[in-house]
């Protein structure tokens, strides 16, 4: 079984835009989109976040300027080791990743 919170993530992502479609007043897209957001964020941790920065599907996407989820991955960081010259390293061998 692999981690799958990235494509719900994406998922999430690509309904509430195509609410904006579907939605004629934007009192209802705002208040519709709010309920997708709180029902995710019910279920984030920073590990999700970490498993999203890391999911090769996604890796185009620029997850790391998204602030939720580069504090998550931050965290995960931390917790992983605690030197930070170690996660500096981590952080650089994640850009070449991507790239």
């Amino acid at each position: 079984m692999e981690p799958c919170i990235g494509k719900v993530y994406e998922a999430m992502d690509r309904t509430i835009e195509a609410l904006k479609s579907l939605v004629k007043h934007d009192d209802k897209y705002e208040e519709i989109s709010t309920m997708c957001v709180i029902k995710l964020d019910a279920h984030y941790s920073p590990l999700d976040a970490a498993t999203y920065m890391l999911d090769l599907e996604f890796k185009d996407k620029k997850q790391c300027v998204d602030l939720e989820v580069a504090n998550g991955w931050r965290i995960i960081l931390e917790r992983f080791d605690p030197d930070s010259a170690a996660r500096g390293l981590i952080r650089d061998q994640l850009s070449k990743y991507r790239t």
